[in-house]
């Protein structure tokens, strides 16, 4: 993920934030491996995706893991 950030205006800041479906599937994979190492039973994923739109390809990934 990458973000960037610049100052319009004063007091008013736009910020990008590039999501790839590979960092995506970092996340998501990391989740997984860290509930099994530590001995969890579920993994949960919270997600702004009706507003942040890039979080739609984390989902599906999720949804993959889950049932391998």
């Amino acid at each position: 993920m990458c973000y960037a950030a610049e100052q319009i205006v004063d007091g008013v800041v736009q910020s990008i934030k590039l999501i790839t479906e590979q960092a995506s599937q970092r996340v998501a994979e990391f989740a997984f491996e860290y509930a099994r190492a530590n001995g969890r039973q579920k993994v949960t994923a919270v997600h702004k995706a009706n507003i942040m739109y890039a979080l739609f390809l984390l989902l599906p990934i999720m949804y993959i893991l889950a049932v391998l």
